[in-house]
């Protein structure tokens, strides 16, 4: 059965998706929606923040770094996403509302090679990078030193592309 410009398809045949002419005459035409093809993405940033207010500390405890703990320690978070996205890290930024510190960021389990021993201070300071996530993987800042610092705000950008 051939298609019909003026009726909807026969309900035997899927798959069809009505698409304008583009002639500005207000009429459209059945075609297959395996020959469409979505060509756009897009992207987005998101931002996961540590906030840490009062005195910051070394982490102590048992374990290794950066899980050691239990006292002052920040705890890992999973970046979950969805099939077919793709994410990368591209910047921390950080501050500390008073005195300093030095903070190295994980993922996994691993220092994050652009993100090592960043020296954080009073002043907003930023940081990139390029880093492949793939969901599920687990990011945390790590304080290994510091000077009277306190309310540390750590940032992690990502940029997602759908």
């Amino acid at each position: 059965m051939g298609l019909n410009y003026s009726q909807g398809p026969n309900t035997s045949l899927a798959g069809l998706v009505a698409v304008s002419r583009g002639d500005g005459s207000g009429s459209w035409v059945w075609v297959p929606s395996t020959s469409l093809k979505v060509t756009s993405t897009k992207t987005h940033y998101d931002n996961k923040e540590y906030s840490v207010s009062g005195t910051l500390a070394v982490p102590s405890g048992s374990g290794s770094v950066p899980n050691v703990g239990p006292t002052n320690y920040l705890p890992p978070f999973p970046y979950i996403f969805p099939a077919g996205a793709t994410v990368t890290l591209i910047q921390a930024t950080y501050l500390v509302r008073s005195g300093s510190c030095t903070v190295t960021a994980y993922k996994n389990g691993s220092a994050i090679a652009a993100l090592t021993s960043l020296s954080v201070g009073t002043s907003s300071a930023t940081t990139t990078c390029s880093v492949s996530v793939t969901s599920g993987d687990l990011f945390q800042p790590y304080i290994s030193a510091v000077s009277s610092a306190d309310g540390l705000s750590f940032d992690f950008v990502f940029q997602v592309t759908l």
